[in-house]
């Protein structure tokens, strides 16, 4: 999934300040696609809480190989 990779690549992490916890899309079997869709996510909620990117992370659970609607959780 596409969270697990975002989240390996830092570790081991240091200064994690809040996880986005998303419901009913596992973004998992999405590609490069759903690793941007994580970028986008945890980056746009870095910013409304006043975080560095690397402070957020992701997980997810739910439907396999549809990618997150990114778009709507950002506004959401």
């Amino acid at each position: 999934a596409a969270s697990v990779r975002d989240a390996e690549r830092r570790l081991p992490t240091h200064g994690v300040r809040a996880v986005v916890m998303v419901s009913g899309n596992a973004n998992a079997l999405t590609g490069a696609a759903g690793d941007e869709h994580v970028r986008r996510l945890t980056a746009a909620v870095a910013v409304e809480l006043g975080l560095p990117e690397g402070a957020v992370l992701q997980a997810s659970t739910g439907v396999i190989g549809v990618p997150l609607p990114v778009d709507s959780e950002i506004r959401a």
